[in-house]
Parts: C-alpha cells; structure tokens; sequence
C-alpha cells in the first residue's frame, strides 16, 4: 500500500460520498498488486473518478 500512499490525501480532498469507494478501490489495487494481478486498469479508472471528484467539489465550493 505505501506505494500507493501518494492517493490517500488526494481521495481525503474528494467529496465525501466519494471517499469510501475511492479507498476501497485502492485497497483492492494493493491487493491486486501484492497477489501479483495486473492492476493498471484499476488504477487509471481510480485515477480517473477522484479526478471527476476533485473537480465536483472544487465547481460545489466556486458557488
């Protein structure tokens, strides 16, 4: 997991009804990634949801 650490406080700024499927999702890349499963896909759409989250919230804020 700690390879993956650089998503924890990015997923901590998300909306919050976002945040607990953004960190099940890292954890099933974790254990993916120690069971040795390719996990590439996972972590782009990871990617790509807390992105769409990040950016929800920073559009909610700017009202």
């Amino acid at each position: 997991m700690s390879a993956f650490k650089e998503f924890e406080r990015p997923i901590s700024d998300a909306m919050h009804a976002d945040q607990f499927a953004l960190r099940q999702m890292l954890r099933g890349i974790a254990a993916a990634e120690k069971a040795g499963r390719p996990f590439d896909r996972l972590l782009g759409k990871l990617q790509g949801q807390l992105q769409r989250s990040l950016q929800r919230k920073q559009q909610r804020a700017s009202w």
